[in-house]
């Protein structure tokens, strides 16, 4: 069994990102899991807008999320994605969030994308062509 490929975003905790507290909202853990994938992407030579170009998008059909830490203003954020499983139809993808600083775990997520044809926005399988980008291997 191949090696899983490890995509690795990074940030810094902002003002915006933060309640009155200082610590780190939420939703915003899930608001940088979307643009680690997004990221993620761009790393396999691949956009949303390529995709979407091409009758392709891809969906998040579940969500799960454990929060271990909070992050607060101004701490360095490095967030990893790992896409754990691929279905005819599905990317499963595990999503850790860390301190940059400490390597501390502040939040694990799960997402589950499903692949859907733009227009009709029906289930289609992955196309083939994305298996290989998505893995790092050559097509």
């Amino acid at each position: 069994m191949s090696e899983l490929r490890v995509f690795e975003w990074n940030t810094i905790v902002d003002f915006a990102d933060t309640d009155a507290g200082g610590v780190v909202y939420y939703a915003r853990y899930l608001e940088w899991a979307e643009r680690a994938r997004a990221s993620l992407l761009r790393d396999c030579d691949l956009s949303n807008q390529q995709l979407w170009q091409q009758g392709i998008m891809f969906v998040v059909t579940r969500a799960e999320i454990d929060f271990k830490q909070s992050a607060k203003l101004d701490d360095p954020i490095k967030l990893e994605t790992i896409i754990a499983k691929f279905r005819s139809v599905r990317l499963i993808l595990n999503q850790n969030i860390y301190h940059r600083n400490n390597q501390n775990l502040l939040c694990s997520c799960v997402i589950t994308l499903a692949c859907l044809e733009n227009k009709q926005q029906k289930p289609i399988k992955i196309p083939r062509f994305l298996s290989p980008r998505l893995r790092g291997k050559q097509e």
